[in-house]
């Protein structure tokens, strides 16, 4: 993420890096996730609009959270956390 200079932009477009993707993609349970973490303030890009909706025409399930509260419970929500018996290394 974030501001590329204009040397490395074509270069990872040659790699095949698409601007927008979220910040975290999960698969599980046969589906793909895809989460974009933002500040309290923070704003959507037009790239990510556009990789969001192109991720949900292809069956994916996206959301913004905006802040890490928001976050956990997106993740909660789908069920993508295993929050029951989790210990503290030893």
């Amino acid at each position: 993420g974030g501001k590329r200079s204009k040397l490395e932009a074509p270069i990872l477009q040659g790699l095949g890096v698409r601007a927008g993707v979220p910040d975290l993609i999960l698969i599980a349970r046969g589906s793909a996730f895809g989460l974009e973490l933002k500040a309290s303030n923070g704003k959507i890009a037009p790239s990510q609009t556009n990789a969001h909706d192109a991720m949900r025409a292809a069956g994916g399930i996206v959301a913004t959270a905006y802040g890490l509260d928001a976050a956990l419970d997106t993740l909660e929500r789908w069920q993508l956390l295993r929050t029951a018996g989790c210990r503290a290394p030893p």
